[in-house]
């Protein structure tokens, strides 16, 4: 995602748009659990995507207003989009609206989780019809409400991965190859077929039907490629940690890329700043969040 924001190339857009957002949408399906409750659902969503939106958009704003470039300080009469959310905000505030999409798509796939196979699928086509027709609509609409709704198809690809690999996974001996496999016909199909790559943030889905399919084959093939690799257990908290941070990366990065920008660094320098900056900045968090609990416990006893 910071990748395709640093450098836009339309070589960019063709080779990674077609999979780097809808990736996250169908990992929100994949680990899923289903049958958990509305409520418990609708928790634990807010404290892990709103509560961060919230606060982020409020230090980004801040920020935004209090360092000064060449170009000049945003002021409080530019924040309008970022506030409204979906396709308004810009940067500093480039990917909010993923967040909120997020948060909108999961909780519609609550109760679609609890319909048969073939009905989910039915309801993935007609989100894809609506992105389709109506994309640049419901993707200007406040919140993300309407780019959470042409998303939920990839909460359910998400979904329908996660059951084919547990149907697969005593059934194929070389299961292992299926990823890589897939990822290749993903890349070819790409590089031979004349399609248009999508932009979900302004509601452009692509060639219609071809292009979301690659992008559900591309991302069945990273996610079961993915699935493949054992860690070595040294290296699983590590992992894990830096994992944490990707909420802070993907709410935060766009400050960085919009403030190196007004200075004309080089690509490689904003990429790198783009991604060690917020990543620093959420194991701090991280770091402090755990001295205050510390703090707090040995208080109380």
């Amino acid at each position: 995602m910071v990748f395709a924001h640093v450098y836009t190339p339309p070589v960019v857009h063709q080779w990674v748009y077609p999979w780097h957002v809808p990736l996250f949408f169908a990992l929100a399906g994949y680990f899923l659990t289903p049958g958990r409750p509305f409520h418990d659902q609708l928790r634990t969503r807010t404290v892990t995507l709103v509560l961060p939106y919230v606060g982020w958009l409020l230090v980004v704003s801040a920020l935004a207003m209090a360092i000064p470039n060449p170009v000049g300080r945003l002021h409080i009469a530019d924040l309008g989009g970022a506030f409204v959310g979906g396709s308004n905000g810009h940067e500093p505030f480039g990917a909010f609206w993923f967040i909120g999409a997020l948060f909108v798509s999961t909780l519609l796939y609550i109760p679609v989780s609890r319909l048969a196979a073939w009905q989910q699928a039915v309801v993935a086509l007609g989100a894809l019809a609506a992105g389709t027709f109506w994309g640049a609509w419901l993707a200007a609409l406040p919140l993300s409400i309407g780019q959470g709704l042409y998303c939920l198809c990839f909460v359910i690809a998400g979904r329908g991965i996660a059951a084919v690999q547990q149907r697969i996974r005593h059934r194929i001996r070389l299961r292992r190859l299926i990823g890589p496999i897939l990822l290749g016909c993903a890349v070819i199909l790409t590089g031979v077929l004349p399609v248009t790559p999508p932009d979900l943030k302004n509601g452009i889905l692509g060639t219609p039907i071809v292009m979301p399919l690659l992008s559900v084959l591309f991302v069945a093939a990273l996610i079961l490629a993915a699935s493949s690799i054992r860690l070595p257990r040294w290296a699983v908290p590590a992992v894990l940690a830096v994992a944490g941070t990707a909420t802070v990366v993907v709410l935060s990065h766009s400050l960085v890329i919009w403030e190196l920008k007004q200075y004309s660094a080089q690509p490689k320098w904003i990429l790198l700043a783009a991604v060690l900056v917020p990543v620093a900045a959420a194991l701090l968090l991280r770091r402090l969040k755990r001295i205050l609990r510390a703090s707090a416990r040995s208080d109380t006893s």
